[in-house]
């Protein structure tokens, strides 16, 4: 899966497919990726910006990676 990610909305959006596609209670996955649920959620709901040192070991306990490419 490739999603252009262009706001914290669809950084979201593709982090809670992700987690759902692999059965994971939101409570779970906030516990192995070491955050509050409360962070998971605002997290999945882009109503809050958060940290990249919160994204990346979310993106990662998902089995998700970041990718920046330039435009060039």
């Amino acid at each position: 899966m490739n999603v252009v990610i262009r706001d914290a909305e669809t950084l979201g959006q593709v982090i809670r497919e992700r987690r759902k596609l692999a059965g994971v209670r939101i409570d779970d996955a906030a516990a192995l990726c070491g955050i509050a649920v409360s962070t998971l959620s605002a997290m999945e709901n882009g109503s809050r910006p958060a940290g990249i040192d919160k994204i990346l070991p979310v993106l990662e306990k998902l089995g998700l990676r970041l990718i920046v490419e330039s435009d060039e």
